[in-house]
Protein backbone atom coordinates (compact mmCIF):
# COMPACT_ATOMS: atom_id res chain seq x y z
CA UNK A 1 0.00 0.00 0.00
CA UNK A 2 2.96 2.34 0.60
CA UNK A 3 4.42 1.41 -2.79
CA UNK A 4 7.69 0.39 -1.14
CA UNK A 5 9.75 -2.63 -2.20
CA UNK A 6 9.81 -5.38 0.42
CA UNK A 7 11.20 -8.84 1.11
CA UNK A 8 8.97 -11.08 3.24
CA UNK A 9 10.51 -14.11 4.95
CA UNK A 10 8.58 -17.29 4.20
CA UNK A 11 8.32 -19.82 7.04
CA UNK A 12 7.29 -23.46 6.90
CA UNK A 13 4.07 -24.59 8.55
CA UNK A 14 5.28 -26.64 11.53
CA UNK A 15 7.33 -26.10 14.67
CA UNK A 16 10.40 -27.78 16.11
CA UNK A 17 8.05 -29.96 18.22
CA UNK A 18 6.79 -31.61 15.04
CA UNK A 19 9.23 -34.22 13.62
CA UNK A 20 7.67 -33.75 10.16
CA UNK A 21 8.97 -30.18 10.26
CA UNK A 22 12.46 -31.56 9.57
CA UNK A 23 11.48 -32.39 5.99
CA UNK A 24 8.95 -29.57 5.39
CA UNK A 25 11.52 -27.92 3.10
CA UNK A 26 10.87 -30.78 0.66
CA UNK A 27 7.09 -31.20 0.65
CA UNK A 28 6.50 -27.43 0.84
CA UNK A 29 9.12 -26.56 -1.78
CA UNK A 30 7.50 -24.28 -4.38
CA UNK A 31 9.34 -26.01 -7.24
CA UNK A 32 8.22 -29.47 -6.10
CA UNK A 33 4.62 -28.26 -5.77
CA UNK A 34 4.90 -26.86 -9.29
CA UNK A 35 6.28 -30.16 -10.63
CA UNK A 36 3.35 -32.12 -9.19
CA UNK A 37 0.83 -29.57 -10.40
CA UNK A 38 2.16 -29.28 -13.97
CA UNK A 39 2.42 -33.08 -14.26
CA UNK A 40 -1.33 -33.36 -13.66
CA UNK A 41 -1.93 -30.52 -16.16
CA UNK A 42 0.08 -32.40 -18.79
CA UNK A 43 -1.53 -35.75 -17.92
CA UNK A 44 -5.07 -34.85 -16.70
CA UNK A 45 -7.12 -37.76 -15.35
CA UNK A 46 -10.15 -36.52 -17.29
CA UNK A 47 -8.40 -36.59 -20.69
CA UNK A 48 -10.60 -38.55 -23.11
CA UNK A 49 -8.40 -39.67 -26.00
CA UNK A 50 -11.33 -40.55 -28.27
CA UNK A 51 -13.03 -37.22 -27.65
CA UNK A 52 -9.93 -35.01 -28.06
CA UNK A 53 -8.15 -37.08 -30.71
CA UNK A 54 -4.77 -37.03 -28.93
CA UNK A 55 -3.26 -40.10 -27.28
CA UNK A 56 -1.38 -39.57 -24.02
CA UNK A 57 1.23 -42.31 -24.36
CA UNK A 58 1.68 -44.56 -21.29
CA UNK A 59 -0.33 -42.18 -19.13
CA UNK A 60 -1.26 -44.79 -16.53
CA UNK A 61 2.33 -45.96 -16.13
CA UNK A 62 3.57 -42.37 -15.84
CA UNK A 63 1.01 -41.72 -13.10
CA UNK A 64 2.57 -44.54 -11.09
CA UNK A 65 6.22 -43.84 -11.88
CA UNK A 66 6.22 -40.11 -11.19
CA UNK A 67 4.57 -40.64 -7.81
CA UNK A 68 6.79 -43.66 -7.08
CA UNK A 69 9.82 -41.45 -7.62
CA UNK A 70 8.36 -38.81 -5.29
CA UNK A 71 8.01 -41.47 -2.59
CA UNK A 72 11.57 -42.80 -3.01
CA UNK A 73 12.88 -39.23 -3.00
CA UNK A 74 10.80 -38.33 0.10
CA UNK A 75 12.03 -41.42 1.96
CA UNK A 76 15.64 -40.60 1.13
CA UNK A 77 15.03 -37.13 2.55
CA UNK A 78 13.52 -38.62 5.72
CA UNK A 79 16.54 -40.87 6.26
CA UNK A 80 18.77 -37.82 5.81
CA UNK A 81 16.95 -36.28 8.77
CA UNK A 82 16.91 -39.36 11.04
CA UNK A 83 13.28 -40.21 10.33
CA UNK A 84 12.01 -43.65 9.40
CA UNK A 85 10.46 -44.23 5.97
CA UNK A 86 6.91 -42.99 5.54
CA UNK A 87 4.19 -45.44 6.55
CA UNK A 88 1.29 -46.14 4.22
CA UNK A 89 -2.06 -44.88 5.44
CA UNK A 90 -4.90 -47.33 6.04
CA UNK A 91 -8.58 -46.55 5.72
CA UNK A 92 -9.53 -47.92 9.16
CA UNK A 93 -6.62 -46.41 11.11
CA UNK A 94 -5.97 -42.79 12.19
CA UNK A 95 -3.90 -40.42 10.08
CA UNK A 96 -1.07 -39.92 12.55
CA UNK A 97 0.35 -36.63 11.29
CA UNK A 98 -1.88 -33.60 11.43
CA UNK A 99 -1.34 -30.56 9.23
CA UNK A 100 -1.96 -26.85 9.67
CA UNK A 101 -1.45 -25.20 6.23
CA UNK A 102 -1.30 -21.58 7.52
CA UNK A 103 -2.52 -20.64 4.05
CA UNK A 104 -5.58 -18.76 2.86
CA UNK A 105 -7.57 -18.66 -0.32
CA UNK A 106 -7.71 -15.38 -2.20
CA UNK A 107 -11.44 -15.50 -1.42
CA UNK A 108 -13.20 -18.08 0.72
CA UNK A 109 -11.27 -18.33 3.97
CA UNK A 110 -8.37 -20.42 5.23
CA UNK A 111 -7.33 -23.86 4.08
CA UNK A 112 -8.69 -26.29 6.74
CA UNK A 113 -6.31 -27.76 9.32
CA UNK A 114 -6.30 -31.42 10.42
CA UNK A 115 -5.42 -32.49 13.99
CA UNK A 116 -3.13 -35.44 14.74
CA UNK A 117 -4.64 -38.94 14.79
CA UNK A 118 -7.74 -37.97 12.83
CA UNK A 119 -9.82 -40.78 11.33
CA UNK A 120 -11.28 -41.03 7.83
CA UNK A 121 -14.98 -40.19 7.74
CA UNK A 122 -17.74 -40.81 5.21
CA UNK A 123 -18.58 -37.84 3.00
CA UNK A 124 -22.02 -37.05 1.68
CA UNK A 125 -21.30 -38.91 -1.58
CA UNK A 126 -18.19 -41.03 -0.80
CA UNK A 127 -18.02 -43.76 1.86
CA UNK A 128 -14.96 -45.42 3.36
CA UNK A 129 -16.61 -48.72 2.46
CA UNK A 130 -16.54 -47.67 -1.21
CA UNK A 131 -12.76 -47.18 -1.14
CA UNK A 132 -12.28 -50.50 0.64
CA UNK A 133 -14.44 -52.27 -1.96
CA UNK A 134 -12.58 -50.68 -4.87
CA UNK A 135 -9.25 -51.63 -3.34
CA UNK A 136 -10.35 -55.23 -2.78
CA UNK A 137 -11.30 -55.52 -6.46
CA UNK A 138 -7.97 -54.01 -7.52
CA UNK A 139 -6.08 -56.45 -5.29
CA UNK A 140 -8.06 -59.31 -6.79
CA UNK A 141 -7.05 -58.18 -10.28
CA UNK A 142 -3.41 -57.97 -9.20
CA UNK A 143 -3.36 -61.40 -7.56
CA UNK A 144 -5.05 -63.06 -10.53
CA UNK A 145 -3.15 -61.04 -13.13
CA UNK A 146 -6.44 -60.27 -14.88
CA UNK A 147 -8.67 -57.19 -14.84
CA UNK A 148 -12.27 -57.08 -16.03
CA UNK A 149 -13.24 -54.46 -18.62
CA UNK A 150 -16.58 -52.64 -18.68
CA UNK A 151 -17.69 -55.09 -21.41
CA UNK A 152 -16.69 -58.04 -19.20
CA UNK A 153 -13.61 -58.89 -21.25
CA UNK A 154 -10.57 -60.29 -19.41
CA UNK A 155 -7.51 -58.04 -19.72
CA UNK A 156 -4.11 -59.47 -18.75
CA UNK A 157 -1.94 -57.44 -16.39
CA UNK A 158 1.04 -59.78 -16.66
CA UNK A 159 2.63 -58.12 -19.68
CA UNK A 160 4.37 -54.86 -20.54
CA UNK A 161 1.00 -53.07 -20.86
CA UNK A 162 -0.22 -54.29 -17.48
CA UNK A 163 1.26 -51.44 -15.45
CA UNK A 164 -0.31 -48.86 -17.77
CA UNK A 165 -3.71 -50.51 -17.37
CA UNK A 166 -3.32 -50.77 -13.61
CA UNK A 167 -2.16 -47.15 -13.20
CA UNK A 168 -5.21 -45.89 -15.12
CA UNK A 169 -7.50 -48.05 -12.95
CA UNK A 170 -6.06 -46.83 -9.65
CA UNK A 171 -5.97 -43.12 -10.51
CA UNK A 172 -8.64 -43.53 -12.09
CA UNK A 173 -8.30 -41.74 -15.38
CA UNK A 174 -10.61 -41.62 -18.37
CA UNK A 175 -8.47 -44.51 -19.68
CA UNK A 176 -9.67 -46.86 -16.94
CA UNK A 177 -11.04 -50.05 -18.50
CA UNK A 178 -13.83 -50.27 -15.91
CA UNK A 179 -14.36 -47.15 -13.74
CA UNK A 180 -17.71 -48.34 -12.38
CA UNK A 181 -16.21 -51.56 -11.02
CA UNK A 182 -12.74 -50.38 -9.92
CA UNK A 183 -13.76 -46.86 -8.97
CA UNK A 184 -11.24 -44.03 -8.58
CA UNK A 185 -9.13 -44.96 -5.57
CA UNK A 186 -6.54 -42.18 -5.88
CA UNK A 187 -8.82 -39.29 -6.81
CA UNK A 188 -11.48 -40.12 -4.22
CA UNK A 189 -8.85 -40.54 -1.49
CA UNK A 190 -7.55 -37.03 -2.25
CA UNK A 191 -11.09 -35.67 -1.86
CA UNK A 192 -11.69 -37.56 1.40
CA UNK A 193 -8.44 -36.22 2.86
CA UNK A 194 -9.24 -32.70 1.69
CA UNK A 195 -12.68 -32.70 3.33
CA UNK A 196 -11.84 -34.78 6.38
CA UNK A 197 -12.57 -32.09 8.99
CA UNK A 198 -15.92 -31.06 7.49
CA UNK A 199 -17.09 -34.30 5.80
CA UNK A 200 -20.76 -33.38 5.54
CA UNK A 201 -20.22 -29.73 4.64
CA UNK A 202 -21.82 -28.68 7.92
CA UNK A 203 -19.57 -25.63 8.32
CA UNK A 204 -19.12 -24.78 4.64
CA UNK A 205 -15.34 -25.06 4.89
CA UNK A 206 -13.34 -24.67 1.66
CA UNK A 207 -11.42 -27.60 0.13
CA UNK A 208 -8.23 -28.74 1.86
CA UNK A 209 -4.75 -28.73 0.34
CA UNK A 210 -5.16 -32.36 -0.82
CA UNK A 211 -7.88 -31.27 -3.27
CA UNK A 212 -5.47 -29.08 -5.27
CA UNK A 213 -2.53 -30.42 -7.26
CA UNK A 214 -0.71 -27.13 -6.55
CA UNK A 215 -0.69 -27.68 -2.77
CA UNK A 216 -1.07 -31.45 -2.17
CA UNK A 217 2.61 -32.30 -1.53
CA UNK A 218 2.65 -29.85 1.41
CA UNK A 219 0.55 -32.27 3.49
CA UNK A 220 2.38 -35.31 4.98
CA UNK A 221 -0.75 -37.37 4.25
CA UNK A 222 0.01 -36.97 0.52
CA UNK A 223 3.06 -39.19 0.88
CA UNK A 224 1.23 -41.66 3.13
CA UNK A 225 -1.54 -42.00 0.53
CA UNK A 226 0.89 -42.50 -2.33
CA UNK A 227 2.92 -44.98 -0.29
CA UNK A 228 -0.29 -46.99 0.03
CA UNK A 229 -0.84 -46.82 -3.73
CA UNK A 230 2.82 -47.62 -4.38
CA UNK A 231 2.45 -50.77 -2.28
CA UNK A 232 -0.41 -51.89 -4.53
CA UNK A 233 1.75 -51.41 -7.62
CA UNK A 234 4.60 -53.28 -5.94
CA UNK A 235 2.30 -56.27 -5.41
CA UNK A 236 1.76 -56.33 -9.17
CA UNK A 237 5.44 -55.87 -10.03
CA UNK A 238 6.49 -58.54 -7.51
CA UNK A 239 4.18 -61.04 -9.23
CA UNK A 240 6.14 -60.74 -12.50
CA UNK A 241 9.05 -62.99 -13.42
CA UNK A 242 12.55 -61.60 -12.72
CA UNK A 243 14.52 -60.44 -15.74
CA UNK A 244 16.83 -63.14 -17.06
CA UNK A 245 20.56 -62.68 -17.52
CA UNK A 246 20.01 -62.71 -21.28
CA UNK A 247 17.40 -59.94 -21.08
CA UNK A 248 19.80 -57.72 -19.15
CA UNK A 249 23.06 -58.43 -20.96
CA UNK A 250 24.50 -56.60 -23.97
CA UNK A 251 27.05 -58.76 -25.72
CA UNK A 252 30.41 -57.04 -26.18
CA UNK A 253 29.68 -54.07 -23.87
CA UNK A 254 31.28 -53.69 -20.45
CA UNK A 255 31.27 -50.89 -17.89
CA UNK A 256 34.81 -50.77 -16.51
CA UNK A 257 34.48 -47.96 -14.00
CA UNK A 258 32.23 -45.15 -12.78
CA UNK A 259 33.67 -41.98 -11.26
CA UNK A 260 31.55 -39.41 -9.44
CA UNK A 261 32.49 -35.89 -8.31
CA UNK A 262 32.06 -35.06 -4.63
CA UNK A 263 28.37 -34.76 -3.74
CA UNK A 264 27.56 -31.82 -1.48
CA UNK A 265 24.20 -30.29 -0.56
CA UNK A 266 23.31 -27.08 1.28
CA UNK A 267 20.47 -24.69 2.01
CA UNK A 268 20.32 -21.39 0.15
CA UNK A 269 18.17 -18.30 0.46
CA UNK A 270 16.07 -17.61 -2.63
CA UNK A 271 13.75 -14.73 -3.43
CA UNK A 272 10.48 -15.44 -5.24
CA UNK A 273 9.08 -12.53 -7.25
CA UNK A 274 5.45 -11.95 -6.20
CA UNK A 275 4.50 -9.72 -9.13
CA UNK A 276 1.72 -11.96 -10.46
CA UNK A 277 0.42 -12.83 -6.97
CA UNK A 278 -0.50 -9.35 -5.80
CA UNK A 279 -3.27 -6.91 -6.62
CA UNK A 280 -2.54 -4.17 -9.12
CA UNK A 281 -3.97 -0.72 -9.62
CA UNK A 282 -4.21 1.27 -12.83
CA UNK A 283 -1.79 4.16 -13.00
CA UNK A 284 0.55 2.87 -10.31
CA UNK A 285 3.92 1.31 -11.16
CA UNK A 286 4.72 -2.25 -10.08
CA UNK A 287 6.72 -2.51 -6.89
CA UNK A 288 9.14 -5.34 -6.23
CA UNK A 289 7.68 -7.54 -3.49
CA UNK A 290 9.53 -10.82 -2.89
CA UNK A 291 9.14 -13.84 -0.64
CA UNK A 292 12.42 -15.17 0.75
CA UNK A 293 12.64 -18.91 1.40
CA UNK A 294 15.35 -21.37 2.37
CA UNK A 295 15.57 -24.18 -0.15
CA UNK A 296 17.76 -27.25 -0.69
CA UNK A 297 20.42 -27.17 -3.40
CA UNK A 298 23.56 -29.07 -4.34
CA UNK A 299 26.89 -28.30 -5.90
CA UNK A 300 27.08 -29.14 -9.63
CA UNK A 301 28.63 -32.55 -10.17
CA UNK A 302 29.51 -34.92 -12.98
CA UNK A 303 29.47 -38.66 -13.56
CA UNK A 304 32.13 -40.30 -15.73
CA UNK A 305 31.39 -43.78 -17.06
CA UNK A 306 34.22 -45.75 -18.64
CA UNK A 307 32.82 -48.43 -20.96
CA UNK A 308 34.25 -50.67 -23.66
CA UNK A 309 32.45 -51.98 -26.70
CA UNK A 310 33.42 -54.63 -29.24
CA UNK A 311 31.86 -52.54 -32.02
CA UNK A 312 30.19 -49.19 -32.60
CA UNK A 313 26.85 -49.25 -30.80
CA UNK A 314 24.27 -46.81 -29.46
CA UNK A 315 23.29 -47.53 -25.84
CA UNK A 316 20.81 -46.13 -23.34
CA UNK A 317 22.47 -45.12 -20.08
CA UNK A 318 20.45 -45.25 -16.86
CA UNK A 319 21.74 -43.84 -13.56
CA UNK A 320 20.07 -44.57 -10.22
CA UNK A 321 20.77 -43.72 -6.57
CA UNK A 322 19.50 -45.33 -3.34
CA UNK A 323 20.38 -45.21 0.38
CA UNK A 324 22.81 -48.00 1.24
CA UNK A 325 21.57 -48.39 4.83
CA UNK A 326 18.11 -48.31 6.40
CA UNK A 327 16.92 -46.35 9.44
CA UNK A 328 18.41 -48.99 11.76
CA UNK A 329 21.82 -48.79 10.08
CA UNK A 330 21.48 -52.15 8.35
CA UNK A 331 22.71 -52.57 4.78
CA UNK A 332 19.69 -52.92 2.50
CA UNK A 333 19.57 -56.15 0.39
CA UNK A 334 19.38 -55.51 -3.35
CA UNK A 335 15.89 -57.00 -3.77
CA UNK A 336 14.61 -54.56 -1.13
CA UNK A 337 16.82 -51.70 -2.24
CA UNK A 338 15.63 -51.91 -5.87
CA UNK A 339 12.31 -50.28 -4.90
CA UNK A 340 14.16 -47.40 -3.21
CA UNK A 341 16.28 -46.28 -6.17
CA UNK A 342 15.85 -42.70 -7.38
CA UNK A 343 16.29 -42.33 -11.14
CA UNK A 344 18.87 -39.56 -11.61
CA UNK A 345 19.30 -39.64 -15.37
CA UNK A 346 18.58 -41.50 -18.60
CA UNK A 347 20.12 -40.70 -21.98
CA UNK A 348 21.44 -42.34 -25.14
CA UNK A 349 25.03 -42.19 -26.36
CA UNK A 350 27.01 -43.73 -29.22
CA UNK A 351 29.90 -45.99 -28.21
CA UNK A 352 32.85 -46.49 -30.50
CA UNK A 353 34.77 -49.74 -30.75
CA UNK A 354 37.23 -49.87 -27.85
CA UNK A 355 37.23 -47.75 -24.69
CA UNK A 356 34.80 -44.86 -24.21
CA UNK A 357 34.55 -42.13 -21.57
CA UNK A 358 30.94 -40.99 -21.09
CA UNK A 359 30.75 -37.73 -19.13
CA UNK A 360 27.41 -36.44 -17.91
CA UNK A 361 26.74 -33.24 -15.92
CA UNK A 362 24.10 -33.04 -13.20
CA UNK A 363 22.56 -30.07 -15.05
CA UNK A 364 21.83 -32.40 -18.01
CA UNK A 365 19.64 -34.77 -15.97
CA UNK A 366 16.55 -36.18 -17.68
CA UNK A 367 14.43 -35.76 -14.54
CA UNK A 368 14.96 -32.10 -13.66
CA UNK A 369 14.32 -28.62 -15.01
CA UNK A 370 15.93 -25.24 -14.17
CA UNK A 371 14.09 -22.53 -12.23
CA UNK A 372 11.34 -21.06 -14.42
CA UNK A 373 11.48 -17.45 -15.53
CA UNK A 374 9.63 -15.02 -13.29
CA UNK A 375 6.64 -13.17 -14.72
CA UNK A 376 8.71 -9.98 -14.73
CA UNK A 377 11.61 -11.58 -16.68
CA UNK A 378 9.26 -13.31 -19.14
CA UNK A 379 7.36 -10.11 -19.82
CA UNK A 380 10.61 -8.27 -20.50
CA UNK A 381 11.63 -10.94 -23.05
CA UNK A 382 8.28 -10.56 -24.83
CA UNK A 383 8.41 -6.75 -24.75
CA UNK A 384 11.97 -6.75 -26.13
CA UNK A 385 10.97 -9.14 -28.91
CA UNK A 386 7.99 -6.99 -29.84
CA UNK A 387 10.25 -3.93 -29.88
CA UNK A 388 12.62 -5.76 -32.20
CA UNK A 389 15.68 -5.50 -29.91
CA UNK A 390 15.92 -9.28 -29.54
CA UNK A 391 14.29 -12.46 -30.81
CA UNK A 392 12.18 -14.90 -28.82
CA UNK A 393 11.72 -18.47 -30.02
CA UNK A 394 9.31 -20.96 -28.47
CA UNK A 395 10.52 -24.57 -28.09
CA UNK A 396 7.45 -26.76 -28.61
CA UNK A 397 9.10 -29.58 -26.63
CA UNK A 398 10.08 -27.46 -23.60
CA UNK A 399 8.79 -28.96 -20.37
CA UNK A 400 7.54 -27.12 -17.30
CA UNK A 401 6.98 -30.49 -15.62
CA UNK A 402 10.06 -31.76 -13.80
CA UNK A 403 11.78 -31.85 -10.42
CA UNK A 404 13.83 -28.67 -9.81
CA UNK A 405 17.52 -29.06 -10.71
CA UNK A 406 18.48 -28.31 -7.13
CA UNK A 407 16.44 -31.25 -5.74
CA UNK A 408 18.24 -33.90 -7.79
CA UNK A 409 20.13 -35.13 -4.69
CA UNK A 410 18.78 -35.96 -1.22
CA UNK A 411 20.14 -33.80 1.59
CA UNK A 412 22.47 -36.40 3.12
CA UNK A 413 24.17 -35.71 6.46
CA UNK A 414 26.89 -33.41 7.76
CA UNK A 415 29.22 -36.31 8.48
CA UNK A 416 28.32 -37.98 5.18
CA UNK A 417 25.61 -40.48 4.20
CA UNK A 418 26.29 -43.57 2.13
CA UNK A 419 24.36 -44.30 -1.06
CA UNK A 420 24.56 -46.90 -3.80
CA UNK A 421 24.97 -45.56 -7.34
CA UNK A 422 23.81 -47.97 -10.04
CA UNK A 423 24.58 -47.53 -13.74
CA UNK A 424 22.91 -49.71 -16.38
CA UNK A 425 23.47 -49.73 -20.14
CA UNK A 426 20.98 -51.23 -22.60
CA UNK A 427 20.79 -51.62 -26.38
CA UNK A 428 19.24 -48.45 -27.84
CA UNK A 429 17.97 -50.35 -30.89
CA UNK A 430 15.77 -52.39 -28.53
CA UNK A 431 14.69 -49.26 -26.60
CA UNK A 432 13.99 -47.02 -29.60
CA UNK A 433 10.37 -45.96 -30.09
CA UNK A 434 10.42 -42.74 -32.12
CA UNK A 435 12.07 -42.13 -35.50
CA UNK A 436 14.38 -39.47 -34.08
CA UNK A 437 18.15 -39.21 -33.47
CA UNK A 438 19.41 -40.95 -30.34
CA UNK A 439 20.47 -37.62 -28.81
CA UNK A 440 17.13 -35.83 -29.37
CA UNK A 441 16.41 -33.81 -26.20
CA UNK A 442 12.59 -34.24 -25.90
CA UNK A 443 12.41 -31.02 -23.88
CA UNK A 444 14.43 -32.19 -20.89
CA UNK A 445 12.55 -33.89 -18.05
CA UNK A 446 11.43 -36.99 -19.94
CA UNK A 447 11.98 -39.63 -17.23
CA UNK A 448 9.17 -38.55 -14.88
CA UNK A 449 7.12 -36.39 -17.24
CA UNK A 450 7.14 -38.15 -20.61
CA UNK A 451 6.84 -36.05 -23.75
CA UNK A 452 4.13 -33.82 -25.14
CA UNK A 453 4.58 -34.37 -28.88
CA UNK A 454 6.05 -37.88 -29.09
CA UNK A 455 5.71 -41.35 -27.65
CA UNK A 456 7.56 -42.03 -24.40
CA UNK A 457 11.06 -42.60 -25.82
CA UNK A 458 11.82 -45.93 -24.20
CA UNK A 459 10.29 -49.31 -25.02
CA UNK A 460 11.31 -50.74 -21.65
CA UNK A 461 9.15 -50.44 -18.52
CA UNK A 462 9.77 -47.33 -16.44
CA UNK A 463 12.29 -48.02 -13.72
CA UNK A 464 13.83 -50.90 -15.69
CA UNK A 465 15.64 -53.07 -14.67
CA UNK A 466 14.75 -52.39 -11.01
CA UNK A 467 10.99 -52.73 -11.41
CA UNK A 468 10.92 -56.53 -11.02
CA UNK A 469 12.11 -58.87 -8.25
CA UNK A 470 15.82 -59.70 -8.06
CA UNK A 471 15.86 -63.26 -6.73
CA UNK A 472 19.38 -64.08 -7.84
CA UNK A 473 22.01 -61.34 -7.69
CA UNK A 474 24.34 -63.34 -9.95
CA UNK A 475 21.70 -63.45 -12.71
CA UNK A 476 21.12 -59.71 -12.29
CA UNK A 477 24.83 -58.87 -12.45
CA UNK A 478 25.93 -58.23 -16.03
CA UNK A 479 29.05 -56.59 -17.50
CA UNK A 480 27.00 -53.67 -18.83
CA UNK A 481 26.03 -52.61 -15.29
CA UNK A 482 28.01 -51.16 -12.40
CA UNK A 483 27.45 -50.59 -8.68
CA UNK A 484 29.52 -48.28 -6.54
CA UNK A 485 29.26 -46.55 -3.19
CA UNK A 486 29.01 -42.75 -3.04
CA UNK A 487 28.62 -40.31 -0.17
CA UNK A 488 26.45 -37.20 0.12
CA UNK A 489 27.57 -34.55 2.60
CA UNK A 490 25.38 -31.72 3.82
CA UNK A 491 27.21 -28.41 4.33
CA UNK A 492 25.41 -26.43 7.03
CA UNK A 493 27.85 -23.51 6.78
CA UNK A 494 27.42 -22.86 3.03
Amino acid sequence: MRQEPAIISMNFTGTIRNPEQRIAYFGEDVGLNSHHSVFHMDWPFWWNEEKYGVTKDRKGELFWYMHHQLITRFNAERLSNDLNEVEALQWEKPIVEGFYPQTTYRKGGEFPARPDNFHFQDLKDIRIADLEAYEERIREAISSGIAISRTNELVSLNNTEGINTLGAIIESSANSINPNYYGSLHNLAHIMLGRIVDPLGKFGMPPGVMEHFETATRDPSFFRLHKHIDNLIKEHKDSLNPYTHEELDIEGVEVKNVEVDSLETYFEEFDIDMLNALDDAAGLPDVEIKARVQRLNHKPFGVKIVATSAAEKVVTVRIFLAPKYDWFGREVPLDVQRWKFIELDKFAVKLTAGENAIVRKSSESSVTIPDPLSTRALRKLVDDAIAGTTSLEVDKDYRHCGVPDRLLLPKGKENGMKYTLFVMLSDFDEDKVNDLPHDYAYGGSVSYCGTINHKYPDAKPMGWPLDRPIKNVDDFTVTNSYFREVEIKFNREH
